[in-house]
């Protein structure tokens, strides 16, 4: 499983969460950051693929706890949810991680569309939308990974008042949905939901 399927799945675990699950998630998120620091601040120059694992692991938790913050739903936690993400992009940057960085710019627009504050939807679809199609190029238009990184997309172009582009997009992943993972599978009944 590649890193882009993972960070998702964790992000969709994430969603599902009770609000104290999600705490003591984004108490153990802190945990793992400060046993990263105090590891680099003891151990002596590793090997470079032992830095770059190191790297992937920091960058993956900044995005977990970035997600955790970003499920408050309130704009200060959508503000250190950014923070979090874009400590994520720098850290996936710093090892070429493609699907890493694309999963990050995602993440952050995601999050300062949500801050009242930052509020830039252009940049928010711009993402998505580079998101979606670096996903099709990377795994094909019939994966669940596409489908759902579609659906985010399509749910966006209806906010952004472009509402028959994202119904258009909604209704033609909601064929690929049923035919691919079945007309019971969550992401199916999902984007029906978002039909409705």
């Amino acid at each position: 499983m590649n890193l882009e399927v993972k960070l998702h799945a964790l992000n969709s675990m994430l969603y599902r969460l009770q609000p104290v699950q999600k705490t003591e998630a984004g108490i153990t998120a802190n945990v793992l950051l400060s046993l990263i620091d105090r590891m680099k601040g003891h151990v002596l120059p590793l090997p470079l693929p032992l830095q770059i694992r190191y790297s992937e692991f920091e960058a993956n938790t900044h995005a977990i706890h970035g997600q955790i913050a970003l499920y408050e739903g309130t704009e200060e936690s959508a503000r250190r949810a950014v923070i979090h993400f874009q400590r994520s992009l720098v850290k996936f940057e710093s090892i070429s991680c493609v699907e890493g960085v694309a999963a990050a710019k995602s993440n952050i627009a995601c999050a300062k569309s949500t801050n009242k504050g930052q509020r830039n939807n252009e940049e928010l679809l711009r993402a998505l939308q580079e998101d979606y199609e670096f996903s099709i190029s990377k795994y094909g238009e019939n994966t669940e990974h596409t489908i759902q990184r579609a659906a985010m997309y399509a749910v966006q172009l209806q906010n952004c008042n472009c509402g028959d582009e994202g119904i258009e997009l909604l209704t033609k992943l909601l064929a690929t949905s049923k035919r691919v993972l079945g007309p019971d599978h969550i992401t199916t009944k999902g984007i029906e939901a978002k039909l409705v």
